[in-house]
């Protein structure tokens, strides 16, 4: 068979297990987690009070303010008792008296305009409400920042790119603004952006986040400014990704975020996540509204307790702050929940036995892998206090990784588990079994990583005889007959190469190698038949998942090249690309809610004692030419297998993918080894011949 040069087809998964996941029909509200309940059904921009019992929020942009009793649910109107334009935020000052902005002026045919600095200006209302506001005659960008421990704010002029601080007296029973100052402005940011202020960061409040957009407000990053030094420090550090800081954690350690991550399409399908402060960019997701069509989740506080969270949902097409309802979530509860779900993954995790696998594995987990130690918990059953003690111990840190050699071949590690290697499609790869997955760490990048999941699914004449997670509507012949496979582990060679190998209950033997290289990684898949019939149809998945690759990490099929046997991943910013490979490839295709991509091989039919092979890459290339650089690896495929390592057989088949002309053909390359090359070693060929087959 041939194909025209590079024709980029998506083909579509012939016998995969791993389908295709729409965003989920209905509403996240009827299925909600037993740690988030609904307070009321409309409403948005909250704001916890003090003492953590009432939630004050807007009725709508330009509308009312409320404030709900949290335990009875009674709302108290704060802003009925004079006439207003309506108001575009609501927040308790330290003294319990209400900051607002707002316009003098509405206009409802440019509702927009209310919320610019040009119109939206700064008010107290006092908590008694005995009156209405008094104006502070400063105008205000969006949202200030309040301070819970003084009565400080600070405030943002878009327009002009300038963040202000001030103070809050009052001068016979009246608020002024005293003290203001310019503390930062947009010409002196390491990158061109808009700013907003959020959050004093507590328990010290000598620091500022802000909220850095760039590019029309399709990307933001999470930033702190120095009161007293004036630096500024980019936390999030995602500049294709929108991070925008929200509520902050009354401990200053983490704040929760308005984040694209689990899809990348931009500020109308966030969700909520917690990042943490310290550098790392470790961030964790808190809720899963943007899994449903047309849903998001937005604008979350946290009380001064820490032990609450108020967030509001919102709809696709929603003007940005909209909310159509304030929901609490109970990080107590939420911990319980997340106990619970360890104890389910619990027949998956890897307690190490001795104290040099423990090393092995912290260090895995935390130098590259950046676990949380909630992650290392679930992958090794280890406590809390088992898991710190043993950090401590090891003097494992995430700031004491040891440097990579230059010119070192690409790492390769065997992946922990204890973290989902998707960020989508949870429900198609339940318990994802590790024995099978090899994280390979990007050349450009030593925190980014694609997890190979190798073999993912083999299938033969008898049906799935292997697959590497449990996916209901897709049991394997064990799991219909009720027979649990053993746990098993990569071994570890001393040259960085991986090796693993699995007998099923018929006799049917499969095993796996991965070898790196410095800008490749090659795969290597055997399957012996050990029973007593012909094995055919021996088609096998092997996964590419990219979501902990950053740049590499959305959810569409745009960013792939589909040229049979190859399959590219574009990075976002066009100039990385991951490829991966498989001799004789039945199906090339790609899964974006995973998001990972496929180059499915077929072993060849299998006599009774015989052994099959196959032979698979991953590639890096940094570069826009993607074309040429596939066209390459046509044309180099031959030298790519010489240059390998291979089975110690004395005659070794491969089928090769070449270009004839415009055409590409397929030729048996045949390897001869002399007698006493090791197994699996690099040792030089005697001969090397190609013939075209029929």
């Amino acid at each position: 068979m041939s194909h025209s040069r590079f024709s980029f087809l998506v083909v579509l998964g012939l016998t995969s297990v791993v389908c295709f996941a729409a965003a989920k029909e209905g509403s996240p509200l009827d299925e909600l987690p037993s740690y988030i309940r609904r307070v009321i059904e409309f409403g948005q921009r909250a704001d916890f009070s003090h003492d953590g019992k009432r939630v004050l929020f807007l009725e709508k942009t330009f509308g009312d303010v409320y404030e709900v009793e949290l335990e009875t649910g009674k709302l108290r109107a704060m802003t009925h008792h004079y006439y207003h334009e309506g108001y575009t935020r609501a927040l308790y000052l330290a003294n319990g008296d209400i900051l607002l902005s707002g316009a003098k002026k509405f206009d409802a045919a440019n509702p927009r305009a209310s919320r610019s600095g040009a119109n939206a200006e700064l008010w107290v209302l006092k908590k008694d409400l005995s009156g209405p506001p008094v104006q502070l005659g400063e105008h205000c960008s969006e949202g200030p920042a309040v301070s819970r421990r003084r009565m400080r704010l600070a405030w943002t002029m878009q327009d002009e790119g300038l963040i202000f601080i001030g103070d809050i007296v009052y001068v016979a029973g009246e608020p002024k603004l005293v003290n203001k100052s310019k503390i930062l402005d947009a010409k002196d940011m390491p990158f061109e952006c808009n700013l907003e202020t959020q959050n004093f960061r507590p328990p010290d409040e000598k620091e500022l986040v802000f909220s850095a957009y760039m590019k029309r407000y399709r990307f933001c990053e999470v930033m702190g400014l120095n009161l007293e030094t004036g630096k500024i420090v980019n936390y999030s550090n995602a500049p294709r990704e929108y991070d925008e800081p929200e509520g902050i954690f009354p401990d200053g350690k983490h704040t929760l975020v308005e984040c694209d991550r689990g899809n990348h399409r931009g500020t109308q399908h966030i969700d909520i996540y917690k990042l943490a402060l310290d550098g790392s960019g470790r961030m964790e997701r808190l809720t899963k509204f943007a899994n449903y069509k047309g849903y998001k989740a937005s604008n979350p506080v946290v009380s001064d307790d820490g032990r609450y969270m108020a967030f509001q949902y919102a709809k696709y097409g929603d003007m940005a702050g909209v909310g159509r309802g304030i929901l609490l979530f109970d990080f107590e509860e939420y911990e319980k929940a997340k106990e619970a779900e360890a104890s389910d993954l619990g027949s998956n995790a890897r307690r190490p036995q001795t104290d040099e696998e423990l090393r092995y594995w912290l260090s895995n987990m935390v130098w590259y892998h950046g676990f949380s130690n909630d992650e290392i918990r679930v992958a090794t059953g280890l406590t809390q206090e088992e898991i710190t003690t043993a950090l401590e111990r090891f003097d494992i840190r995430r700031d004491n990784k040891p440097r990579r050699k230059t010119g070192a071949p690409l790492l390769v590690l065997p992946y922990p588990g204890g973290r989902h290697p998707r960020l989508g499609f949870l429900d198609g790869a339940v318990n994802p079994q590790r024995e099978t997955k090899v994280s390979v760490f990007c050349p450009w990048d030593g925190e980014s990583y694609v997890v190979v999941d190798v073999p993912e699914a083999v299938f033969s004449n008898l049906g799935l005889v292997y697959l590497a997670h449990t996916h209901e509507p897709f049991p394997t012949v064990w799991q219909k007959q009720g027979i649990d496979l053993e746990k098993l582990e990569w071994n570890r060679r001393d040259d960085g190469t991986l090796d693993m190998e699995r007998e099923l209950p018929n006799g049917i033997a499969f095993g796996a190698r991965v070898i790196p290289g410095t800008d490749a990684v090659r795969m290597e898949l055997w399957l012996k038949n050990g029973t007593g019939e012909k094995l055919t149809d021996l088609k096998v998945q092997n996964c590419v998942m990219t979501g902990y690759a950053k740049g590499f990490e959305e959810q569409t099929n745009e960013n792939k090249v589909f040229a049979d046997p190859y399959v590219a991943c574009r990075s976002k910013d066009g100039d990385k690309w991951i490829i991966t490979a498989w001799e004789n490839c039945v199906n090339p295709w790609a899964n974006p809610d995973v998001p990972c991509f496929h180059s499915d091989p077929q072993f060849a039919d299998c006599k009774p004692g015989e052994t099959v092979r196959l032979v698979g890459w991953v590639w890096f290339y940094e570069g826009t030419d993607i074309e040429r650089e596939l066209a390459r690896k046509r044309k180099d495929g031959l030298a790519a297998i010489i240059k390998g390592t291979g089975p110690a057989t004395a005659r070794c088949g491969y089928d090769v993918h070449f270009f004839v002309g415009s055409t590409i053909e397929v030729g048996r390359c045949y390897l001869n080894f002399p007698a006493s090359v090791e197994p699996n070693s690099a040792a030089s060929l005697e001969a090397v011949y190609c013939s075209t087959l029929s």
